[in-house]
């Protein structure tokens, strides 16, 4: 029994030694490589801090999930949907409601100054072209329904700037800023006719920049994963 426990203790100890020692962050910004990350966001005003007695109520949800897939060392395509879901409450008989899905993809590329290391910080820039559609949904106006077929459709240009801090070998924390500029395809009013032609050249583009946090799970390639174990 106790060369049981002693062959098992011997054993895993040199697992330990093989993961401290052949893990590397490097391994994960490897061609045929694959890392997944997004995030979600929930907000719902549960009162005015001002007025309790108000009614007015805004919920908003985001999804947006994404992966990479790796064609070269530290070369990525990246792929990215998207769900926008946002909620006006004034009162019981006054509600407004939109929702937004979009897909985009693009290239990446990290910057592995230390692809030895088990932990720190790895950077990497980008860009990536989206297609998005922005919705009115039916909103109740004096407790009736009001049928609402307003929508947008637009392209995204963004520029992906993302800093990933590695917790583990294999899972990181990361940070990034996209500044983005769009363009309307398409614009119609509450009655879903066509008003794009309304809007000149200059009217149809706009920006905005986004900072978002979220997480990162990193699959290298097959043997990597191998060498690990």
């Amino acid at each position: 029994m106790r060369i049981i426990i002693k062959v098992f203790c011997i054993t895993a100890g040199f697992l330990l030694i093989a993961v401290a020692v052949f893990a590397r962050i490097g391994e994960n910004f490897e061609k045929d490589g694959a890392a997944f990350w997004g995030g979600a966001t929930f907000f719902h005003d549960f009162y005015d801090i001002l007025n309790s007695d108000t009614e007015f109520r805004r919920s908003y949800f985001r999804l947006a999930p994404g992966a990479d897939f790796y064609v070269a060392d530290n070369l990525s395509i990246s792929v990215s949907p998207s769900v926008y879901y946002t909620k006006n409450k004034q009162d019981a008989d006054n509600i407004n409601k939109e929702m937004t899905v979009g897909i985009s993809s693009g290239l990446n590329y990290a910057f592995v100054k230390n692809p030895d290391a088990q932990t720190g910080f790895v950077p990497s820039i980008g860009g990536e072209l989206g297609l998005y559609v922005w919705k009115d949904l039916d909103d109740t106006v004096g407790g009736v329904t009001d049928p609402d077929d307003a929508s947008q459709t637009y392209a995204s240009l963004a520029f992906r700037f993302r800093t990933y801090f590695f917790l583990r070998e294999r899972v990181a924390l990361y940070a990034e800023i996209l500044p983005t500029v769009y363009y309307y395809l398409s614009i119609r009013d509450d009655a879903g006719n066509s008003i794009t032609d309304l809007y000149d050249g200059n009217e149809k583009f706009f920006l905005d920049a986004q900072i978002y946090i979220g997480f990162a799970w990193f699959v290298p390639t097959k043997e990597a994963s191998l060498t690990n174990r």
